[in-house]
């Protein structure tokens, strides 16, 4: 399973959404050895994953560098749900579901500076919250509950970080696609610390802080939902947050989230079978998975 061996998706499979549907139904058919069709079947899943390194540990002065780490998950879930048919006679839907997840460990100047900020304030935010509770558990001081506890920007560099993205197609039995996921997450030693979310159903849920000017404290957060902005109202919008959260919105993160928020059903069929073709990759072909059920 290599991602960058995948090959371009023919423009026919992606014309028609059916098409889309099919390989779905026909991959279900293959997984239940042929048996999808039948009501006592209700919902099967198929899954990979890849894990690789890069390099070896070696020892620079008084740093490690460290190898690179990827991982790749693919999975597909089918199910079916019953619903009232014609003349009320009860019918079964089929749905499915695609995820592809990549992770790669990163070094701490691959974290966009905004990243770094926010990990640190929900730090601050943490210490806070432990000053105003009870104050007698003195006991358990060298213990913690979250990396946030050891972290600091002066050791960051001594811990494991690794972003991943994640992708999640919803699709129904004719091909369409209902709703798509995409999010960027940040963990550091296995722990999620940072997350960005876009999700066609609610837009992206990010918050543009309110400060006050004078002290810089926090009293509440703005939503905003860049993708529905037009470059105007865009400058408008941010013309009075601070100089943090404009960085913030020209990342390339905000920038792929915003793209992928503006592709139409051709690219997202384009990329949902991809993603098949990825989980079939030497065992099943999109050409035979696209074939008359």
């Amino acid at each position: 399973m290599n991602p960058e061996a995948l090959r371009a998706i023919p423009k026919r499979l992606i014309t028609n959404p059916e098409t889309l549907g099919r390989v779905c139904w026909n991959l279900a058919n293959q997984l239940t050895d042929k048996r999808w069709i039948l009501d006592e079947v209700r919902d099967t899943d198929y899954l990979r994953r890849l894990r690789e390194q890069i390099g070896f540990e070696v020892p620079l002065g008084d740093k490690e560098i460290q190898p690179t780490k990827n991982e790749v998950y693919a999975a597909f879930f089918a199910t079916k749900q019953i619903v009232e048919g014609y003349r009320g006679n009860p019918a079964d839907i089929d749905t499915y579901r695609l995820v592809m997840s990549i992770g790669q460990s990163i070094d701490e100047s691959d974290v966009p500076p905004h990243v770094i900020d926010e990990i640190f304030a929900l730090k601050a935010s943490y210490e806070r919250s432990d000053d105003d509770d009870d104050e007698d558990d003195d006991d358990d001081d060298d213990a913690f509950e979250t990396v946030l506890d050891i972290v600091d920007r002066d050791n960051l560099d001594q811990f494991e970080i690794t972003r991943e993205q994640e992708i999640v197609y919803e699709i129904t039995g004719g091909g369409d696609i209902e709703t798509y996921d995409l999010t960027y997450t940040y963990l550091i030693d296995k722990e999620s610390v940072h997350e960005i979310h876009y999700s066609s159903e609610e837009g992206t849920r990010i918050t543009a802080p309110i400060t006050i000017s004078s002290t810089g404290e926090e009293v509440d957060r703005r939503p905003a939902i860049l993708l529905y902005l037009s470059d105007s109202q865009l400058e408008t919008e941010v013309e009075e947050m601070d100089e943090s959260w404009f960085q913030f919105i020209q990342e390339r993160t905000m920038i792929e989230i915003a793209s992928f928020g503006g592709q139409d059903q051709l690219d997202h069929r384009r990329q949902a079978l991809a993603i098949i073709g990825l989980l079939g990759s030497g065992l099943f072909s999109l050409k035979d998975l696209a074939s008359n059920k």
